[in-house]
C-alpha cells in the first residue's frame, strides 16, 4: 500500500494525458433511472428539473448500477450546512458503499474535497493528527469552498493517483493503490434537508 498526499507545491505540473479518452456521458435525468439504484430501505429520490433531489432521516446513498475503474466525474452540489460525499470505486455491502469518498462538507468541520476510507482506515487527506496539514486544508476550504450555495466537484481516477477539485481549485492530489474499480455513490448524511445535484458527467479514461 502507497498513500502519498501530492496538493503542495506547484499544482500546474499536475496533469494526466486524455489524449484519445471517450467523450463525457450525462448521469442525469435524462438517463438516470438507468444510471443510478438506491440499495437502501430507506430514503427518497426525485428529478426536479435537472437536479437530483436526495432526503432522508438517516445516512443514505444513490449508487451508479455501473462500475468505473479509470474516470473523470464532475458534478454540481449544494447540501446547505450538512455533510454529503461522492463515494467512488466502492464495492456495495450490506447497506453501504465501501471504498472511498470524497467530503462534501459545508460545515464548521471544513472537510470539503478530504478522502474519507469507510473500510476502516478512515481519513486519508488530510490527516486528522497531523494538525499542521489539517490546518492549511481548512483554510482552502474558507477560500474555495461556497458554504451557503452551488459548489463544483472534479473528481479524478488515474491508476493509484487521485484527484478532487473544488470550484476550480485542487484540493487534493495523492496516490493510493487500494481500491482500484467499483460503483460511484452520492450521499444523504441524514436529518432536515434536501441534497440537490446537478450537471452529473462522467469520461471514463
Amino acid at each position: 500500500m502507497c498513500i502519498r498526499d501530492r496538493v503542495s507545491g506547484d499544482q500546474s505540473a499536475k496533469t494526466i494525458d486524455y489524449a484519445g479518452v471517450m467523450g463525457w456521458q450525462s448521469l442525469g435525468p435524462k438517463d438516470g433511472g438507468d444510471v443510478w439504484e438506491n440499495p437502501f430501505d430507506w430514503g427518497e429520490v426525485d428529478w426536479v428539473d435537472g437536479e437530483l433531489h436526495l432526503r432522508s432521516d438517516k445516512n443514505f446513498m444513490v449508487a451508479s448500477r455501473k462500475s468505473y475503474d479509470d474516470f473523470v466525474l464532475e458534478l454540481e452540489a449544494t447540501v446547505g450546512s450538512g455533510n454529503s460525499g461522492v463515494f467512488f470505486r466502492c464495492r456495495k455491502g450490506a447497506k453501504k458503499l465501501l471504498g472511498y469518498q470524497a467530503e462534501i462538507d459545508c460545515s464548521e468541520r471544513q472537510y470539503s474535497g478530504g478522502i474519507f476510507d469507510n473500510t476502516g482506515r478512515g481519513f486519508l487527506v488530510p490527516k486528522p493528527n497531523d494538525h499542521k496539514a489539517l490546518e492549511g486544508f481548512r483554510e482552502r476550504q474558507g477560500e474555495w469552498v461556497n458554504r451557503e450555495g452551488w459548489n463544483r466537484y472534479r473528481v479524478e481516477c488515474f491508476g493509484s493517483r487521485i484527484r478532487v477539485a473544488i470550484n476550480g481549485r485542487w484540493v487534493t492530489d495523492f496516490v493510493d493503490e487500494v481500491h482500484q474499480e467499483g460503483v460511484i455513490g452520492l450521499q444523504h448524511h441524514g436529518g432536515d434537508g434536501v441534497y440537490r445535484f446537478r450537471n452529473i458527467r462522467i469520461r471514463k479514461l
